[in-house]
């Protein structure tokens, strides 16, 4: 035994490197090409310079304070054009008077009129507004006009909240997303938004940006391990069917670029190359609107099979894929309606307007602008479809890669039982009288253990011992890098929770999940008079608790998966069953008096 076991460890330990190596064979180059197509399309310090504006009078925005307000009649214009086409003689118009706060002009009084249909309640005196300032020119005198409200501080309040949060609840998880959130932003600001006014390649444009994107965000997020790079590997191969998509789309439904107001002016303002550059917005815009929903459903797709390896070590990858994609189909069809709902929120304003027209459906839907969403919609949401499954089996062959072959994590498991059935520990020890009582609370994921455990701890007087507090380095540096433990890593681990229970002078009460008997007998050989009580439930007990435990990821699948490897408790065990239906205050006293 000796003599053969560093041998396997070798090969354990070449899991992970071939895993990495293929992995990084897709990364690598992918990231390279990313880096080396953004300096190729870098846009330059002068973009836009040589195009036509469409504003020529020059003008200056200057925060004001409201000191009064008077509603008056003013003559009716196009704007104020009623249902029947008709334009009133006169309306309502509200007279703002402010006083400048910023700028070389503060301590000015103005005079102007807010935009129509606000009212005196709408700009209560005190109000921060914002006011645009024309300076004279070819004779004509200066001019104040009505901009808009101050938002200033509360978009900044409501930056800061959202900020807190994140990092309240996900901790520094929470504020290095924030911080990958700020340098995304900075890729779209410094070259995407630069490049498209400049002219270069939308699709390029989008593909490098979001590589980098992607790159920065996931490991700067999720840190650096197989896991991550699982899902980064999901995520690129989406986006390029994404753009894909929206290419196809956009072609096929002969979409015209200038379908809207904004459209036309920003045409306007690009010159003669702006319905080219518009055509580039919509895929770019595809591409990046995918790349967040992606990111999401890849991250959690890659988490989700490894801890259904995790759960089960001899699961191969097939198992995994099947399981996994019961968890993707569940992300599919919350994420597809998702994005269909977020577009139609957007477009509320446009849908009213439509509704009040009175157009029929059909001809509303092929419209240009509702032409565009849906190809957006549609694009995206396919992308989405294909790249879980793409992503989930990536995830399983490569979760089973890292951790060595499968016939290896049969033969551990093997091991482990002819070990321990050796010794003579198979079955239970017969207690001695006045002996200390050491058991093990065991059960699947959700059943209590650590709540009932520590009670019964209490309830016995002994101390009470999480045994995942117990693992080894090694073992918590392989699971920060996203590999799976084996039968064999778990072995020095169950010795180690068998000692600490045997060496416990008044004895204890450990939490264990303990599921399969091989685990039990390790525990036997060091503590042979342990007892164990198993909290046992129905499926669909387990997946309420589940559901209800807001600091903890559990999938459906993953409680499939733990109920199907689960070896119960046998009558030479000697076993203490109780029904998790009880208050964990009763369970607690009904094994105390079955021990």
């Amino acid at each position: 035994m000796s003599e053969t076991r560093p041998a396997s460890r070798t090969r354990s330990d070449r899991g992970p490197v071939r895993a990495w190596t293929l992995l990084l064979a897709v990364v690598v180059p992918t990231a390279v090409a990313a880096v080396v197509g953004m300096l190729l399309t870098w846009p330059g310090e002068a973009t836009g310079a040589d195009r036509p504006q469409l504003v020529d009078v020059a003008v200056e925005l200057d925060s004001a304070r409201v000191t009064a307000t008077q509603l008056q009649r003013c003559d009716g214009t196009v704007e104020d054009v009623q249902a029947d086409g008709t334009v009133p003689d006169q309306v309502d118009c509200l007279q703002v008077t402010a006083r400048v706060t910023s700028g070389p002009r503060a301590g000015t009084t103005v005079e102007v009129f807010a935009t129509a249909g606000l009212g005196v309640d709408d700009v209560p005196v005190g109000t921060a507004v914002v006011v645009e300032y024309y300076p004279e020119a070819d004779g004509s005198p200066a001019v104040w006009a009505w901009h808009g409200f101050s938002r200033s501080l509360p978009l900044g309040a409501f930056a800061l909240a959202f900020a807190l949060v994140t990092v309240l609840v996900a901790g520094a998880r929470g504020l290095r997303a924030l911080i990958g959130l700020v340098l995304a932003f900075g890729v779209l600001a410094l070259y995407v938004l630069p490049g498209l006014v400049a002219g270069e390649n939308a699709v390029v444009l989008a593909l490098c940006g979001s590589a980098v994107i992607v790159l920065v965000v996931l490991y700067l997020t999720h840190g650096v391990s197989l896991r991550t790079t699982t899902a980064l590997v999901g995520t690129l191969v989406g986006l390029l069917m994404v753009a894909a998509l929206g290419a196809l789309g956009a072609h096929v439904a002969r979409l015209d670029p200038v379908t809207t107001e904004d459209a036309y002016r920003l045409s306007q303002l690009l010159g003669s190359d702006g319905p080219q550059i518009l055509r580039g917005v919509f895929l770019c815009g595809v591409v990046l609107a995918g790349l967040g929903v992606l990111n999401d459903v890849t991250i959690t797709q890659a988490s989700a099979v490894w801890e259904l390896r995790a759960a089960d070590p001899s699961a191969g990858w097939r198992r995994l894929f099947t399981q996994g994609m019961s968890i993707g189909r569940d992300h599919i069809a919350s994420t597809v309606y998702t994005i269909a709902f977020a577009y139609a929120g957007a477009s509320l304003p446009v849908l009213l307007l439509l509704e009040v027209y009175g157009q029929p459906l059909g001809q509303t839907l092929t419209s240009g602008p509702f032409a565009e969403e849906i190809v957006r919609t549609l694009a995206g949401s396919m992308g989405l479809v294909l790249a879980i499954p793409l992503t989930t089996v990536v995830a399983a062959l490569v979760a089973v890669t890292a951790s060595g072959e499968q016939a290896r994590v049969d033969a551990d498991t093997e091991r482990v039982h002819a070990h321990t059935h050796a010794a003579g520990i198979g079955a239970r020890a017969v207690p001695r009288p006045g002996a200390a009582p050491r058991v093990v609370v065991m059960g699947v994921s959700g059943c209590g253990k650590s709540t009932v455990g520590a009670l019964l701890a209490e309830r016995l007087g002994v101390p009470f011992l999480d045994a995942d507090d117990l693992h080894p380095r090694s073992n918590v540096d392989k699971m920060a890098a996203g590999v799976p433990l084996t039968d064999e890593d778990r072995l020095p681990w169950l010795r180690l929770v068998g000692e600490a229970l045997a060496e416990a002078p008044a004895g204890a009460v450990v939490a264990c999940s303990a599921l399969r008997r091989g685990y039990r007998d390790v525990l036997r050989e060091a503590a042979p008079e342990v007892r164990f009580v198993h909290l046992a439930g129905t499926r669909e007990q387990l997946a309420a608790r589940l559901t209800s435990r807001v600091d903890h990821f559990m999938p459906a699948a993953l409680l499939d998966s733990q109920l199907a490897t689960l070896e119960p408790l046998t009558p030479d065990e000697d076993p203490v069953l109780l029904d998790i239906a009880l208050a964990p205050a009763e369970l607690a006293e009904q094994a105390a008096r079955a021990l």
